[in-house]
């Protein structure tokens, strides 16, 4: 039934979405479906809303004051304007170390040890990530199947510091080749993708079962539960972190982070964009803004309010790349505030479908 045969019925109803806010930080949620699968929400809520996620009126919201006009005993008042948009150009990046450089910073409390893995919520690990650890004991066959069983949600597999692959609780991928040698230190960083938004809840996060090689289980573990920022934040504060010289390509591929600053004279609301990153967190004069995931689509930018910026004056944006930076060149090695949202894009390829860690 449309709008305006409710309302000939002079019938009550409630329009989802009627605005289209922002989930911030890490509060994206996620859909279940069938055998234990589930979808992540984009941190995007505009749904195609009539108002939009920048509080701007859209053709859709004019076209549905027109119908309420005529329903209406009385004028509806004025409408409001939108806010400025501005489009800030490039910021460029410097690399400032990897995740495995700062561990002892961002997990300061050191590692829980435990024989099988522990979950998020055992952890006290609400949202974001763990990096889990353990030892492989054993000379593998070449090659050897690592396998997860139930991991909740994604996770960066790295075999000494080097990262060998993605395994997927959307794409259905529990399991990757692999060959390795007694006394090699295998890690899983593992990410909550979102706790779920309807249905059943019961839905816990983290490496859930066992971890084993050709059916061996690996015991012996150590969790790293990870402290980012998350959002709201009372104090937010960009991390300490310096520039650091990459040292090689393969520095690029692991989770790290990257630093930037850029001048605003007058704050307004703008649009992040992420050409060439693939999926991570970025942080805006400290400010969690959630995750950009380009490669996956459909959204494309991040929005980002005036009110998180400082007018005349120096901001800084961070970014935690999990996966690949583009910054094999400093002129590659950058982000942009655009001035228009761009939340329909296409994927330009799923992670399963190509191995994003290729040098």
């Amino acid at each position: 039934m449309t709008m305006q045969q409710m309302l000939q019925l002079n019938a009550s109803f409630n329009t989802y979405m009627f605005y289209g806010g922002s989930n911030f930080g890490f509060v994206a949620g996620s859909n279940t479906q069938d055998n234990d699968g589930m979808v992540p929400v984009t941190q995007s809520y505009d749904y195609d809303a009539p108002i939009s996620e920048a509080g701007d009126l859209t053709v859709k919201y004019m076209k549905i004051r027109e119908l309420f006009q005529k329903y209406s005993p009385g004028p509806l008042g004025p409408v409001p304007p939108s806010r400025p948009k501005t489009a800030y150009g490039k910021v460029h990046l410097q690399y400032t170390g990897s995740l495995f450089d700062h561990l002892e910073t961002l997990s300061a409390e050191g590692p829980v040890s435990s024989p099988l893995p522990l979950s998020f919520e055992v952890l006290k690990q609400a949202y974001g990530f763990v990096l889990y650890r353990t030892q492989i004991p054993f000379n593998t066959r070449d090659p050897s199947k690592l396998a997860v069983d139930t991991l909740h949600d994604r996770a960066v597999v790295f075999l000494d510091r080097k990262p060998v692959g993605i395994l997927s609780r959307t794409a259905v991928v529990h399991s990757m080749d692999i060959y390795a040698e007694a006394g090699q230190t295998l890690e899983l960083l593992v990410q909550n993708e979102g706790r779920v938004c309807s249905g059943p809840i019961n839905d816990m996060k983290g490496i859930l079962g066992n971890v084993s090689i050709d059916g061996n289980n690996l015991t012996d573990w150590q969790a790293f539960p990870i402290n980012l920022p998350g959002f709201p934040d009372n104090d937010p504060q960009p991390f300490a972190f310096k520039a650091r010289k990459v040292r090689s390509d393969v520095e690029l591929k692991r989770p790290a982070f990257y630093r930037g600053e850029f001048y605003v004279e007058v704050a307004q609301d703008t649009f992040l964009q992420f050409d060439g990153w693939r999926q991570g967190y970025v942080f805006v004069n400290g400010r969690n803004l959630g995750r950009y995931w380009p490669v996956q689509g459909p959204q494309k930018t991040l929005y980002v309010p005036g009110v998180f910026l400082f007018e005349d004056g120096i901001n800084t944006l961070e970014l935690f790349e999990v996966e690949s930076a583009p910054c094999r060149h400093h002129g590659q090695c950058f982000v942009s505030f655009v001035d228009q949202p761009y939340l329909n894009g296409t994927a330009t390829f799923r992670s399963g479908t190509r191995n994003p860690f290729a040098v």
